[in-house]
């Protein structure tokens, strides 16, 4: 028989895939061996374990979100409330907007497909706006969105007011430097007769 040796494959003999053995290119009894080794219960029990470790891997990131989406509990209830209820209001209200729009294109569909099928994506788009807000990932983005929200520092109503007329003062002081060089210029042009002002 003739000898192994140990090196990484390229995965192109199945029956050697992930062993890491391969024969000399001239040996066939060395493809026999080979063969007879990885058809062993150890070289099944390694591919297996692969295979469900790849499953298992695949199902982590899948899993989650279905698994969420048929859930009721509330996650972290007392944090992030305000975060939470005003996505879950904008979505709502998004789901609600899509369901009366396709109610009124369905209008000349019948009753079942102006009234029945909008209500039930409104519905079923409102459960998926609570689950939302309450799969883990997506709520401590929006719990530590709050949190850093509660870090702002706020102005005064006073700050507010003076800051607000600074900017409308600066705006219509810009408007009418605008205006002023647009009726310079309209007039130097009138006079050196490039544009024609009249119409």
């Amino acid at each position: 028989m003739g000898r192994l040796r140990s090196r990484k494959t390229d995965g192109k003999s199945p029956g050697l895939r992930g062993v890491g053995l391969s024969p000399p290119p001239d040996d066939p009894q060395g493809v026999d061996a080979l063969h007879s080794i990885t058809r062993s219960p150890v070289c099944r029990g390694v591919r297996f374990e692969q295979s469900e470790a790849m499953a298992k891997e695949k199902n982590a990131t899948v899993s989650p979100l279905f698994r969420e989406l048929f859930q009721f509990g509330i996650y972290k209830r007392s944090q992030g409330r305000i975060a939470r209820q005003i996505t879950f209001a904008t979505l709502v209200f998004g789901f609600l907007l899509g369901a009366w729009r396709l109610s009124v294109f369905e209008i000349n569909a019948g009753r079942p497909m102006q009234l029945v099928v909008p209500t039930v994506l409104a519905l079923a788009g409102a459960w998926l706006a609570f689950r939302l807000v309450n799969i883990p990932n997506f709520a401590d983005f929006l719990i530590a969105v709050e949190a850093e929200m509660n870090k702002v520092s706020w102005p005064t109503r006073g700050e507010l007011v003076r800051s607000s007329l600074v900017v409308i003062f600066c705006i219509f002081f810009l408007a009418a430097v605008l205006f002023g060089y647009d009726l310079f210029w309209r007039s130097l042009l009138h006079v050196l007769r490039v544009i024609d002002v009249s119409g």
